[in-house]
């Protein structure tokens, strides 16, 4: 129990040095990692850049359902500074050996409200349009801890200005009790594009939360 507490401590001194002020910002990608209908699952995370909360549903065999949202308050910024966003998917899954494997596609809805500390003149309002594709790959070990690589690649659309990035994310989710796991996500954030330039710079995100499977 101490070295969980130690592992716990540790990771959130990790969180709060990898928050970055951005006016996109990722939301974690969904990894449920389904093996049959009917499953479900139900996650919340916390990160240097924000809340994460995730829920995703298999009505059938190898169709997976998501709906992954993010909300974050710049807090070294004036009050009512905010990056909110949602974003509904679809998908199938599939299993290779001790493997599964995942393809969805996605449609998300992000706005940010930004105001400066230093010049009361800096405000920026801004919304997007983000369509994107996201590959899972990951596996369950016997004592059920779960691995995962997941690949997204976006196309962001701000009024008619478009970016693309690229997100790797590593996931490790231990599992803690029954049907519940801790999870943890190591994130890397790459513009790419004619316009990377312009939409800021590569930034890793760090996260830690509780993951709830139903219907395994």
């Amino acid at each position: 129990m101490r070295n969980v507490s130690k592992f716990i401590i540790f990771f959130f001194i990790l969180i709060y040095f990898s928050s970055c002020q951005t006016q996109y910002i990722p939301v974690f990608p969904n990894t449920p990692l389904f093996n049959n209908k009917n499953e479900g699952q139900i996650e919340w995370n916390i990160s240097g850049n924000g809340f994460h909360g995730k829920l995703a549903y298999s009505p059938l065999k190898h169709l997976g359902l998501q709906v992954n949202g993010q909300l974050y308050d710049y807090i070294s910024q004036k009050p009512n500074s905010f990056h909110a966003y949602i974003e509904p998917v679809i998908g199938i899954y599939h299993e290779y050996s001790i493997f599964v494997m995942e393809l969805y596609a996605g449609y998300g809805f992000g706005k940010t409200d930004f105001n400066s500390t230093l010049n009361p003149n800096d405000h920026t309002f801004t919304k997007y349009n983000n369509m994107f594709v996201q590959y899972n790959l990951g596996y369950k070990t016997k004592k059920l801890n779960i691995y995962a690589l997941s690949v997204k690649l976006c196309d962001l659309n701000y009024s008619g200005i478009k970016y693309n990035t690229l997100e790797t994310s590593l996931i490790i989710s231990p599992k803690i009790y029954d049907c519940l796991y801790l999870t943890s996500y190591l994130n890397y954030t790459k513009p790419i594009g004619i316009n990377k330039n312009e939409i800021g710079l590569s930034f890793i995100n760090i996260g830690i939360g509780l993951k709830y499977y139903i219907g395994q």
